[in-house]
């Protein structure tokens, strides 16, 4: 029979749910099933753990059809996820798979939101095509150069401004290590910091200390990191620390003061 044969008949259709969660970070998939046995599918093993969904809809309002997925609130997989921002995309695709295995892809979306209550974690997800939805930036003058620091349009190579190393010591958000004293107080603010597939952005640095802008999970001293430079988006900046300033974007000579109307006022 047909998945379709199986979803028509009240009494034929059983089917379990697959959920493949794979994240951007460093490519991992988290697999798991609403079976209650474990489920080989497409060269994974679907783990039978307890979880649910709410209801998938369809509406006129994309940004609205959104699925929740609730799992154990001692889940190690999303509890990493807590710690601070989502550094990296997660895309969750559902499965839905009859008794004779046949399936169809039921959802597909990214992960928004992790949230742990008394009883469990929520993943609030909004659909992929939402991504398609949203406003294109236009460029505008400004003083401080809009690319991204190590992007296509910058230019500057991100692996001559890294920095690996060795962590000294992990507390909250502040993290140590000499690799840090080895560079300039300020010389890695605004760049970020890699540990264990996990990205953060670092808001301050002197000596060897740098403070970070959410606190990583489960890091502690001895664990191996990456840094990179980060970028004022300033000419001065971009000229001495990385003698980039042929491709700096801004415009840096834009007067702050019309030289007719300063220090004068009008009555009307």
């Amino acid at each position: 029979m047909a998945y379709e044969d199986y979803d028509l008949s009240v009494d034929s259709s059983q089917p379990d749910e697959l959920f493949l969660f794979e994240y951007d970070g460093d490519g991992s998939r988290y697999t798991i099933t609403s079976s209650a046995y474990d489920v080989d599918f497409q060269a994974n093993t679907y783990k039978a753990v307890p979880v649910s969904r709410s209801n998938i809809q369809s509406t006129s309002e994309i940004g609205k059809n959104g699925v929740t997925v609730k799992v154990d609130r001692d889940n190690i997989y999303f509890l990493r996820h807590l710690a601070g921002s989502l550094s990296y995309n997660t895309v969750l695709t559902i499965f839905s798979m009859q008794p004779d295995t046949s399936y169809v892809q039921a959802w597909k979306g990214v992960v928004k939101s992790v949230t742990r209550t008394t009883s469990n974690i929520e993943v609030v997800t909004s659909p992929i095509s939402t991504s398609a939805n949203r406003p294109i930036i236009h460029r505008k003058y400004q003083v401080q150069c809009p690319h991204a620091l190590y992007s296509y349009y910058c230019g500057v190579n991100k692996s001559m401004y890294s920095r690996s190393g060795v962590l000294t010591s992990a507390s909250s958000s502040v993290l140590t290590s000499t690799t840090f004293a080895a560079e300039v107080n300020g010389w890695f603010v605004g760049g970020d910091i890699t540990i264990n597939h996990e990205k953060r952005m670092i808001i301050a640095h002197t000596g060897d200390t740098v403070s970070i802008l959410d606190a990583f999970y489960g890091v502690s001293a001895g664990d191996p990191f990456t840094a990179t430079a980060g970028c004022s988006h300033l000419i001065s900046d971009c000229d001495s620390k990385f003698s980039n300033h042929l491709n700096y974007g801004g415009c840096p000579w834009i007067p702050s003061d019309d030289d007719l109307t300063k220090g004068k006022s009008f009555t009307y």
